[in-house]
């Protein structure tokens, strides 16, 4: 799989790219929802704060198919989460 999103013309690298932007959308209009409904600041991001979220998943994604343990993946997200502003 990360063969064919990093290089050539696969017709997956095409469906997964699809799939990427659809997930990315979503998050998107989530976090300006979560916006307008009080749960998140009105100065978040919510584009950026979308593809935060969309590459961790797809970094804790790639760490978990080649071996990390939950308690390591627990980790990553403690720590990015306490790496965002309060």
């Amino acid at each position: 799989m990360h063969g064919a999103l990093s290089c050539g013309d696969d017709a997956l690298r095409a469906e997964f790219a699809a799939q990427r932007a659809a997930g990315l959308s979503d998050l998107r209009k989530r976090f300006r929802r979560a916006k307008v409904e009080g749960d998140l600041r009105e100065t978040v991001d919510a584009d950026l704060l979308a593809h935060l979220v969309q590459t961790l998943n797809f970094g804790l994604t790639l760490q978990a198919s080649t071996g990390a343990t939950r308690k390591e993946l627990l980790g990553i997200v403690e720590g990015a989460l306490c790496s965002l502003p309060s």
